[in-house]
């Protein structure tokens, strides 16, 4: 399920950016501290540089609103997406201390002749 981000946090990030867009999987579930989120921007929404950011203020957000701490383990540009796997942790995790971020895999597809 796709969405088109419109409002909240990402306003300021979109203003001017009329012609371009910016959608998001939103935030899938994929443990029981774990989720992940996907988001694509056009040129005048960023490109790949403000994907980064945009990713990054949603799963902070969706931490925040449990009252719990974003822990980032992978992340980067695979698919013409921004893709973020990330663990809402609570106030004193031992995971906290020293985070690790591992880089996105990138599926590579050679085409033989």
């Amino acid at each position: 399920m796709k969405r088109v981000l419109k409002t909240g946090l990402l306003g300021p990030l979109l203003l001017g950016a009329a012609c371009g867009s910016v959608t998001s999987s939103g935030i899938d579930r994929i443990g029981p501290d774990t989720h992940s989120t996907a988001v694509r921007a056009g040129q005048a929404g960023g490109g790949s540089t403000g994907v980064e950011g945009i990713a990054s203020d949603e799963a902070g957000g969706h931490c925040r609103r449990a009252g719990r701490h974003n822990l980032v383990l992978t992340s980067g540009i695979a698919q013409t997406a921004f893709h973020a796997t990330f663990r809402c942790l609570g106030p004193g995790d031992p995971e906290l201390r020293r985070p690790f971020v591992r880089p996105a895999l990138r599926r590579i597809i050679e085409q033989q002749q």
